[in-house]
């Protein structure tokens, strides 16, 4: 038997992975009955899939398998009628069903725990991607792709920092997603990030590192 536990679901564009922070402006009636119940809960959390297909106002969308159970930090209200939202990514998750989607999406999920793997190889990874994660950003900002001001410190920023701060595709985040060894998962984003870094000195004419 699986245990599963029932969640409100918050489908998006974009791949949450545990320990980023994820910063929502809510509009959607839906949306706002959901977070209301979370209030209600004693821990107040909403899983995350990544939209296949479709758009993210007004449903009809296809949603990936994997996701990241989301806990709720603050809920405020905005001078432009909507809810200013921050949640944190605490554990990843399988979508074993989906339930209706009145009033809000559910689904039935089981909470997938990650392997903490082999510390010395996890903290090697991180090591080596620290640096050029930080490169990565300056090309990024000087080349447009990313607003300024997203800089991280490399020295002992978490692998899930160094992820947030990097602007990786979100077919490439939902693979890290899928691996559930840190270390494996560490050394996978390692590599992603030294082939973007050679991508940005291209485009901005530098020689390959």
């Amino acid at each position: 038997m699986i245990d599963t536990l029932e969640l409100p679901m918050f489908p998006l564009g974009s791949v949450l992975l545990p320990g980023e922070l994820l910063p929502l402006h809510v509009f959607e009636p839906r949306y706002r009955k959901m977070l209301a119940h979370c209030r209600e809960q004693p821990d107040p959390c909403f899983g995350v899939v990544l939209i296949e297909r479709g758009q993210e106002v007004g449903g009809g969308d296809i949603r990936r398998g994997l996701g990241t159970i989301a806990r709720v930090v603050r809920i405020a209200p905005t001078v432009q009628g909507t809810l200013s939202v921050l949640a944190v990514g605490v554990a990843r998750l399988e979508v074993v069903g989906w339930l209706d989607d009145a009033p809000y999406p559910r689904a039935e999920v089981r909470r997938l725990e990650d392997d903490p793997g082999e510390p010395q190889r996890l903290e090697q990874a991180i090591a080596e991607a620290a640096p050029v994660v930080a490169a990565v950003r300056r090309y990024a900002e000087e080349l447009g792709d990313v607003d300024p001001g997203g800089t991280i410190e490399p020295a002992g920023a978490s692998l899930g920092a160094l992820i947030a701060a990097t602007p990786l595709g979100q077919e490439d985040r939902y693979r890290l997603l899928g691996i559930a060894d840190l270390a494996e998962r560490a050394e996978r984003f390692t590599r992603m990030v030294d082939d973007l870094a050679q991508i940005l000195r291209f485009r901005l004419g530098l020689p390959n590192m």
